[in-house]
């Protein structure tokens, strides 16, 4: 019961009130002097992992340092031993009914102010919108959703038909540019 009033009535309330109350100004920041990423994503497996560790390998390529935190929503989501490692989970209980964030890696990590924030994921969830709006990353990069261009400053438009590794490819593509 928790979990229903807080993922339908009391995350959505509380990024609103997050967008609304907040001071952070887009920065636009270039890619090719962009030193820090934020990866934002919702477990999904194994294969998830995997698609993220891609992502990373180019980014740190290009000299950017990478830091991921994953939304854990179902235990049966959770990765094989050593696949995370290195990566910060946020579960369902470690969001308070009021917003409040529990684990104090998030809570510092949601503080710095990066360079990029990639939101790796094809659909959304009251998590991902709250861990946004909490975030002071100069610049939010995801999928273009409706009613959800208020978190971002840089949408990518594709259709649910393509899977994630386009969405990420994408998201590279794009954000290299920038």
């Amino acid at each position: 019961m928790v979990n229903f009033l807080k993922e339908h009535y009391s995350l959505p309330w509380l990024t609103g009130r997050n967008r609304r109350r907040s001071n952070i100004v887009p920065a636009n920041v270039h890619y090719r002097d962009a030193t820090s990423i934020l990866v934002l994503f919702t477990m999904l497996g194994n294969a998830r992992v995997t698609r993220m560790r891609s992502l990373q390998k180019l980014l740190e390529m290009d000299g950017k340092s990478v830091t991921f935190i994953y939304i854990l929503l179902d235990a049966k989501d959770l990765p094989d031993a050593h696949m995370d490692e290195g990566m910060i989970r946020v579960r369902r209980e470690d969001v308070s009914l009021y917003g409040k964030l529990i684990n104090v890696k998030v809570k510092k990590l949601l503080e710095d102010k990066f360079d990029f924030l990639i939101h790796g994921d094809m659909e959304s969830n009251p998590y991902a919108d709250y861990l946004l709006s909490k975030s002071k990353a100069k610049s939010k990069v995801g999928r273009h959703m409706e009613n959800r261009e208020h978190l971002y400053d840089l949408m990518i438009e594709i259709g649910l038909e393509h899977k994630l590794g386009f969405l990420l490819e994408q998201i590279y593509k794009y954000t290299k540019v920038v």
